[in-house]
């Protein structure tokens, strides 16, 4: 492990003795055990399309962490080599995200954020398989093309008024795969601001930023992203009820509470805050239960 994000090293033996022996990962064991490898190779060597980050990226994205799990939990050699190859094509993608401002910055909504992720975890968990060189080429991709993006979404939701107008990029393949897609953006900050799309890039920007101090140290850049990224993160505070109920359904609720509770364990392991009474996860986890499953027979 390189910086111990979600884990320590010492920590390793009983993750893999659970992997190994707990049913309630049966499920997961088998998904990542049909993990094609053979066709993601031959789909990274002969097919994949760097300008879509919609269809492809998301699909390296996936297969990025799966691979590299797969290294962390099992010690699976090709995995950790094939984790390493994805990270390598998504490199020579030249936008992660297909949203941009009228300036030509691009904004980083969901697409942005899980590449940021996908980018920062096998960097962690590969360790020093890594060579210093290829690090550092993968965290400047990060902070040019991950967090820089991020940090433009959540400054644009953060002040709508002063907001550079948003639209899909036609660079990217967006347009194309969803052809005559008018959707008029010109307000999208200001909607997305109580929304799960400000939850997004601002776990991915604090995961990033910490991860890149990790490695790099703190500089001012890295400052403005983490204090850009943790007042994203206060505000949640107010958007989920003091009950832990949150509004925009279970499902949503779920992809807003992932990104946020892997931010805030990053956060209280590399940067020393404590925010996990800021929202009542108790409370949401009720919610949940009540929401998804019959309580009464």
């Amino acid at each position: 492990l390189q910086y111990g994000l979600f884990f320590d090293a010492q920590e390793l033996a009983g993750i893999r003795a659970q992997w190994r022996d707990n049913d309630l990962f049966a499920d997961l064991r088998a998904d990542l055990a049909a993990l094609d490898r053979e066709a993601l190779r031959t789909f990274m060597r002969e097919e994949v399309e760097i300008d879509d980050p919609l269809i492809d990226g998301m699909r390296l994205e996936k297969a990025a962490q799966a691979a590299a799990f797969l290294w962390v939990v099992e010690e699976d050699e090709d995995a950790a080599l094939l984790a390493e190859e994805v990270i390598d094509t998504y490199m020579r993608f030249p936008k992660w995200d297909f949203f941009m401002e009228e300036t030509g910055q691009t904004i980083g909504v969901q697409r942005a954020p899980a590449t940021s992720i996908a980018v920062v975890l096998v960097s962690d968990w590969l360790g020093d398989r890594i060579d210093a060189t290829k690090r550092a080429q993968w965290f400047k991709a990060l902070r040019e093309r991950g967090c820089a993006a991020n940090f433009a979404s959540l400054r644009a939701i953060r002040y709508p008024n002063d907001a550079a107008d948003w639209s899909f990029d036609p660079e990217t393949s967006i347009l194309r795969l969803r052809p005559g897609n008018e959707t008029d953006l010109s307000r999208r900050p200001a909607i997305t601001k109580d929304t799960n799309l400000r939850a997004i890039p601002a776990g991915a920007l604090m995961i990033s930023a910490l991860a890149i101090e990790a490695e790099e140290g703190i500089s001012s850049t890295t400052r403005s992203w983490f204090e850009m990224a943790l007042d994203a993160m206060d505000a949640f505070a107010q958007i989920y009820e003091p009950d832990g109920s949150y509004n925009e359904g279970v499902s949503y609720a779920n992809y807003t509470s992932t990104h946020l509770v892997q931010a805030i364990d990053v956060l209280l392991r590399r940067g020393g805050v404590d925010i996990r009474s800021q929202i009542n996860w108790p409370g949401y986890a009720r919610y949940c239960a009540e929401m998804s499953m019959a309580t009464k027979v």
